[in-house]
């Protein structure tokens, strides 16, 4: 049950997301209202068999209860919290270890995209990061198979992740790669991908270290 193996849903860890315990494994609980992403994220996950691909746990389809989806909890949150957090109380991520995640991130995208699927959402907030600083690719609401003409309505992206073309892309796998020059970008520079908040020194500041 899941509510026993998030203790009542108590600890939440993001949106609609929370930690909990399944099997002795910590495993992160998200709860998706959505039926047709949630059909999309769990098709994609039982074709996909990675090492920088977040598995997948468990679901659930409880009829009266929201559809849930369960991968592994990694401590290290989304990438972006990694990049982007409060650098007053916490050191900036070394370049090595930038570099380690970027290259964990294409190993599971180039996995995804020889499995004929687009991830379809792409960004710093579809990549996890575990304690060790190794990197998975997460998220697959937007996945579809690119094969399949009957999946290839449009999806609302990430601002700042989409190439211009996305909307008439013949297979989204072009604009998955789009979206993760994004993500390379921002682990190669400390600067966000859409960002109105920082101002000029703050920005020198990222760029000069």
């Amino acid at each position: 049950d899941l509510a026993d193996a998030t203790d009542a849903f108590a600890h939440a860890v993001g949106r609609a997301t929370y930690r909990g315990a399944l099997d002795g494994r910590d495993a992160a609980v998200r709860l998706v209202n959505d039926e047709d992403a949630f059909r999309r994220e769990v098709d994609a996950l039982l074709r996909l068999n990675h090492a920088h691909v977040a598995p997948l746990l468990a679901l659930s389809m409880t009829p009266g209860r929201p559809r849930a989806v369960v991968i592994p909890f990694y401590a290290g949150g989304r990438l972006r919290d990694a990049l982007f957090r409060d650098e007053r109380t916490n050191a900036p991520w070394p370049a090595r270890g930038r570099a380690r995640a970027l290259a964990d991130a294409c190993c599971g995208l180039a996995h995804v995209h020889a499995r004929g699927l687009a991830h379809g959402d792409v960004s710093s907030r579809a990549v996890y990061v575990d304690a060790r600083g190794r990197a998975r690719l997460a998220d697959f609401r937007s996945a579809r198979d690119v094969a399949d003409a009957a999946a290839a309505t449009y999806l609302p992206r990430r601002p700042g992740y989409v190439d211009a073309e996305a909307c008439g892309d013949d297979d989204e796998r072009v604009s998955d790669v789009y979206g993760l020059g994004v993500v390379a970008l921002e682990l190669l520079t400390g600067l966000e991908a859409v960002d109105f908040g920082k101002r000029p020194r703050a920005l020198a500041a990222r760029l000069g270290r």
